[in-house]
């Protein structure tokens, strides 16, 4: 390992805890370091910084709910933009440069206001069980099944069910699956699987475990050619959206609806029934009870505030 990247996994293993974080990071220090190049990584130029910033600006993301574009957002530029400014705040502190390329006012995209964020929409309960239930039971059906009803069942993360893996579903001595999920480092969350979904994830489970004979394999993959074979893989990122979004279509459901309306509509659906809102924030890994306040706002609306019990 170069001296360069093994800073990388210095500054990302001391500065960063959440394992979504460090992933974030890593791709985006080493696509930085691909663009530039290594000789160069070290002493960049604000020319450079601004021939990367038009490089993203040219890249095709998914398309926006915002305003229907499909180029890479500038929530998303903006957010590299940090990451890199962080990580040159890092190397100069540790006298590896001597300076932040990315520390400077000037840059074009930090002044334009970024669009607004569109908030995460539930799926209407009817649509949920239509989407689950019109999955085959092929090799690919029983995989999309499975990533909805743990999107739906037990309001995990998209990424925390694309990178789920065979090892870390566990089953209790009352017969309940659940999923252990990385938080940080070394600190999972258990996740009780629902038990409607039981089945299916028995299913994919055995099917994991007959391809691939590795209990530490990745629970959902791509297949491909003739006759399907996986990869062994997790999903891709455009992968898991794209199908996501096909179900979603197929089942009727607005064209706005995205992966992460599974973990919201799960949310939604927990406090409808009465769970409390810290019990809720235990499954879920929220940092915060004011975090998941904001779904039950959504979910009680004006109609039930306590103002309506005063009464004189």
């Amino acid at each position: 390992m170069s001296n360069f990247a093994r800073n990388i996994e210095l500054y990302l293993s001391v500065h960063l805890g959440s394992i979504n974080s460090v992933r974030q990071y890593r791709s985006t220090i080493l696509e930085w370091s691909q663009f530039v190049g290594v000789d160069q990584i070290l002493a960049p130029n604000l020319q450079d910084v601004w021939r990367y910033i038009q490089e993203l600006k040219k890249r095709k993301g998914q398309k926006s709910r915002y305003n229907g574009s499909d180029e890479i957002s500038l929530g998303t530029i903006k957010r590299k933009i940090f990451i890199l400014k962080s990580f040159y705040k890092y190397l100069t502190a540790m006298k590896l440069c001597t300076d932040n390329p990315f520390d400077r006012p000037d840059l074009p995209m930090m002044r334009k206001k970024a669009d607004p964020k569109r908030r995460t929409e539930r799926t209407n309960y009817a649509t949920v069980r239509k989407m689950i239930d019109s999955q085959g039971e092929d090799r690919e059906g029983l995989r999309d099944k499975a990533i909805l009803s743990l999107l739906y069942g037990s309001a995990l993360r998209p990424s925390e069910v694309r990178l789920l893996t065979l090892n870390n579903i566990k089953k209790t001595p009352e017969g309940n699956y659940y999923a252990r999920i990385l938080m940080a480092k070394t600190a999972y969350r258990e996740v009780l699987i629902a038990p409607w979904a039981a089945n299916v994830i028995e299913k994919i489970i055995a099917q994991r475990e007959a391809e691939t004979g590795d209990s530490s394999a990745y629970m959902f993959c791509q297949y491909y050619g003739v006759p399907k074979k996986p990869n062994n893989k997790p999903l891709s990122e455009s992968t898991f959206y794209r199908k996501f979004k096909n179900h979603a279509a197929e089942a009727g459901a607005p064209s706005t609806i995205t992966p992460h309306s599974g973990r919201k509509t799960a949310i939604s659906k927990m406090i409808e029934e009465g769970v409390p809102l810290r019990d809720v924030q235990k499954v879920t890994g929220h940092s915060s009870i004011q975090s998941v306040e904001t779904y039950w706002q959504d979910v009680t609306g004006v109609d039930a505030q306590p103002v309506k019990k005063v009464k004189y």
